[in-house]
């Protein structure tokens, strides 16, 4: 439990040690939490029914947990939280910490989190003669916020961790720990604060995948029907500006576009002409790359843009005669939403190395100035990551769906479902009806199930509690898997078949309105409802069903 307690909140990384983390009480994109929206504060508790464990091999420990704690001051990347665990409802045992912990936590990417933590707790299982000191060290748990989560308020799971006994009676030396937690409020998994392009004293934060995009998106992520194939940049007035003489070019960047990424890779060939001083430009390198890396915030339009392998040969009449680099330029990203055109790269006074060849200019004194402006609209975005899951009210045009058209109700109906069976097949007018969660991967509803006017004399009841049916989007299409779980069904007809189907786990497909052209539709087709259970059941039971939403239902 110890480790239980280690792990709860948080998430560190060496591979994103620079990024800032906050947990936040509003969702903020990808753009910084404001500090009166940042919690200072949290409570983190075990599911309810699902107790955590810890697993000895001798005996399995099971308690609720509860986690406390506060945020801590640090000049460090990961989000620090010190607090105490509290163990409750563990059978026979007593399990205490045995001293508060503090947890790191760092963002890795959108609205997940690595969780890392290390302490002690104290088990004492007196009718199993078990008393034991367990320890965590760097356990490691994953969270999500609740854009991604299953839970509403977000999570916090922790399975298979080893934990170490260090001293006691009849202990185990190896434990394992499963656990899953979710905070009393909602707090999403957000930035902490700005983040500065070039020249700041921050460094680059590169959550996602970078995309050039040919449109201007209404969410930071471009479609992969819409990224770039080639670009094109020019500039009508480089600047090559040396300690000996000043060169003005007409310049231009091309290249292919390549598969979004971190960064984002271009294979680009520059062009200069019609140079001043008599003078010729060319590219000696055979091809460069160019890389666009996505400032932090999405929403920002800029980026951090590098050549590689840049070697320029530079002759002017018959004595200038240079060959600079290869070098790294460094320059600077701007989308058409900044620049009101069709977006730029520039490089401002970009030293250009050091030179080779007879009165050439010293490494400081040969310097790049250029703004580039791409013949066609480029917008800087993130590549189109998987969004969470939902039911919509409209056709956002996008496979994002605003918070206020998301749907928290469902009617699905079908006047033709069937039971099928090895003895009796009975058709019913079904519905199902229910509460539709939080947008997630997967999204959960939660319906109950109606069936009237069966064949056959036949009566179809539902008895068990609500069960759920999970949709995770599939790709960008209108269309999501469909599973459902935990219902069980009561099949009554005449005096002979008296039976109970389920629960079993059964695997649909869900359309959206503008594939299936009326309101959607929910599918179970030929799926198996499990043995029954009765005098006189059916040695196989399958469920074929087609529901159709009683309004519009497009899935985002």
């Amino acid at each position: 439990m110890a480790a239980i307690a280690a792990i709860a909140l948080t998430v560190p990384s060496a591979a994103v040690a620079k990024t800032e983390t906050a947990l936040c009480y509003e969702d903020t994109g990808e753009s910084a939490c404001p500090e009166k929206e940042t919690a200072s504060h949290v409570h983190y508790t075990t599911l309810a029914g699902a107790k955590a464990k810890l697993l000895t091999g001798f005996i399995t420990i099971s308690c609720d947990i509860l986690f406390l704690g506060e945020k801590t001051e640090s000049e460090e990347a990961p989000l620090f939280i010190e607090g105490e665990f509290t163990y409750t409802n563990c059978g026979s045992c007593v399990v205490e910490e045995i001293e508060p912990v503090v947890i790191s936590v760092i963002k890795t990417e959108h609205e997940k989190a690595n969780v890392t933590g290390e302490g002690q707790v104290y088990v004492d299982c007196g009718a199993s003669s078990l008393e034991c000191l367990y320890e965590g060290d760097e356990l490691l748990g994953a969270g999500k916020g609740p854009l991604l989560s299953t839970e509403v308020n977000g999570e916090v799971s922790i399975q298979q961790q080893t934990v170490y006994s260090v001293e006691g009676f009849f202990c185990p030396e190896i434990a394992k720990l499963d656990v899953v937690f979710t905070s009393l409020e909602e707090l999403f998994i957000q930035g902490a604060g700005p983040h500065v392009l070039h020249g700041g004293a921050k460094e680059p934060k590169v959550t996602y995948k970078t995309a050039l995009c040919k449109t201007d998106e209404p969410t930071p992520t471009c479609l992969e029907e819409n990224k770039l194939n080639s670009i094109d940049f020019k500039d009508s007035a480089v600047e090559f500006l040396t300690d000996i003489f000043d060169i003005q070019c007409e310049g231009l960047f091309s290249g292919t576009v390549g598969a979004a990424g971190k960064p984002q890779a271009i294979n680009v060939e520059s062009k200069f002409s019609g140079c001043s001083n008599s003078c010729v430009i060319t590219e000696v390198s055979g091809g460069s790359q160019l890389l666009y890396e996505l400032e932090e915030s999405t929403a920002s339009e800029l980026a951090y843009v590098t050549i590689g392998n840049f070697e320029l040969f530079v002759k002017c009449g018959s004595a200038f005669k240079c060959v600079f680099g290869p070098i790294e330029v460094a320059g600077e990203g701007q989308g058409p939403l900044v620049t009101s055109d069709n977006g730029h790269i520039f490089f401002d006074r970009t030293l250009l190395g050091p030179s080779e060849g007879l009165l050439c200019p010293t490494a400081e004194e040969a310097t790049l100035d250029a703004l580039f402006v791409a013949s066609n609209p480029t917008y800087i975005r993130e590549d189109y990551g998987k969004p969470p899951t939902s039911l919509c009210s409209k056709d956002e045009k996008s496979p994002f769906c605003k918070s206020e058209n998301q749907l928290k109700t469902i009617d699905y109906k079908d006047k033709a479902v069937e039971i099928l069976t090895n003895l009796i097949n009975v058709k019913c007018e079904g519905l199902v009806s229910g509460s539709v969660g939080e947008p997630g991967n997967p999204l959960e509803v939660k319906p109950e199930l109606t069936y009237t006017g069966c064949s056959g004399g036949c009566f179809v009841t539902s008895v068990a509690g609500p069960g759920k049916i999970l949709l995770q989007r599939e790709g960008v299409a209108e269309e999501a898997k469909a599973t459902s779980e935990g219902f069980e069904i009561f099949v009554k007809c005449g005096t002979t078949i008296k039976c109970l189907l389920g629960p079993e786990k059964m695997a649909g497909k869900a359309l959206g309105a503008l594939t299936t052209g009326d309101n959607g539709h929910l599918t179970f087709s030929k799926v198996s409802m499990g043995k029954g259970e009765g005098a006189t059941c059916p040695k196989e039971a399958t469920l074929d069903a087609l529901y159709v939403p009683t309004s519009a239902t497009y899935i985002g």
